[in-house]
């Protein structure tokens, strides 16, 4: 019966408790500002897009029931 039955014993559980100390959002903008810095920006040439935009597709499907704006096009 219920009465006899060994009582178990509670499992043993670990915690990670994570603590964010409270000058995480100053080293942040730290961190920020120091990435912004032009020694610290790489720079590099971009040059001119050599593919054009020689053939551009589009596709429409109309008389949609009208938007609240107007439009029955997308």
């Amino acid at each position: 019966d219920a009465l006899s039955r060994k009582e178990r014993e509670p499992l043993r559980v670990r915690v990670l408790v994570m603590t964010i100390g409270l000058d995480l959002p100053k080293k942040i903008l730290n961190a920020q500002t120091e990435a912004r810095k032009l020694e610290n920006i790489k720079k590099e040439d971009v040059g001119v897009p050599i593919w054009k935009w020689d053939n551009i597709t589009m596709d429409f499907v109309t008389k949609l029931p009208k938007s609240p704006q107007g439009y029955d096009t997308i």
